[in-house]
């Protein structure tokens, strides 16, 4: 069972805001289901300024923690918790469409993606989320 966004779901009252998440959310479930399709675990590459990988069953980004090259996995979130203004939505947005134009995955040597174990507890998943719909695949 994996967790993608719906797609329709009002997110902003503001109707340019809501409408560029909505979009937002189409092509972070088109990310979504690629990387479930390469059938092992993998990270994009960078995405505007952060990858995208699959934790717990939900697609997460993170913001590359500047100066270090190396992801900060204390600043994962995902869609829903975005707090930033159709402007950076949409820059998001047009980052996604050119990734989507020619997708490239990560295949970390070991297998495994690596993220903060706390990950989980301190994103707080919740079966109940609003912005989450359970898709079977």
């Amino acid at each position: 069972m994996q967790r993608f966004l719906k797609e329709d779901a009002t997110f902003r009252q503001d109707e340019r805001e809501n409408a560029a998440f909505q979009a937002v959310a189409k092509a972070w479930n088109q990310i979504h289901r690629l990387i479930l399709a390469q059938g092992k675990p993998c990270t994009t590459n960078v995405i505007g300024h952060g990858i995208f990988f699959i934790f717990d069953g939900e697609l997460l980004t993170h913001e590359w923690n500047r100066g270090h090259d190396q992801p900060d996995f204390n600043a994962t979130h995902a869609l829903y918790e975005f707090e930033t203004d159709a402007g950076a939505l949409e820059e998001l947005l047009e980052d996604m469409r050119q990734w989507l134009a020619d997708p490239t995955f990560i295949f970390p040597e070991s297998g495994e993606v690596t993220v903060d174990p706390s990950l989980n507890e301190r994103l707080g998943f919740s079966p109940d989320n609003r912005f989450l719909n359970n898709i079977s695949e």
